[in-house]
């Protein structure tokens, strides 16, 4: 089934921590097993739509990490933020992978049969993120 929306187009320029406002995207980080900050990948828009991102560290994903978002003007350059959970924080160098597709909804089939939703991914980007450090007690 196609998709309902555009989906557009984007590239995804680099991640990084900290602040949205003052990062610079790149190809890797590393941060402290201890210290992982707010992370933030940025993308600059090709064509206007309504995506769908997805985040995977070392091909899990992160949870809560598929969302729906509209498109700003071609050209435009936007933050998205998303978080590490702490079971994937450990110190050695990960993948991060970032989707990026579209929702493709399938229709019904009476009342009980079919339907539903899945993510179509269409297009990937890889990441470097390294964790250093050793793991405090209790987390």
């Amino acid at each position: 089934m196609p998709a309902i929306f555009d989906p557009g187009e984007v590239v995804i320029l680099g991640i990084y921590g900290h602040s949205a406002s003052g990062g610079v995207p790149q190809p890797e980080q590393t941060f402290d097993v201890n210290q992982v900050p707010e992370m933030f990948f940025d993308y600059q828009v090709v064509r206007s739509g309504s995506p769908v991102f997805g985040i995977l560290i070392d091909g899990q994903p992160l949870k809560d990490s598929v969302n729906n978002t509209n498109l700003p003007s071609p050209g435009q350059k936007r933050p998205y933020a998303f978080w590490i959970p702490m079971k994937y924080r450990t110190p050695v160098k990960h993948e991060l992978t970032i989707q990026f597709g579209y929702t493709e909804y399938k229709p019904r089939f009476l009342l009980f049969f079919g339907g539903g939703e899945r993510f179509v991914v269409t297009r990937t980007w890889k990441f470097g993120l390294t964790f250093t450090g050793t793991p405090s007690l209790g987390d």
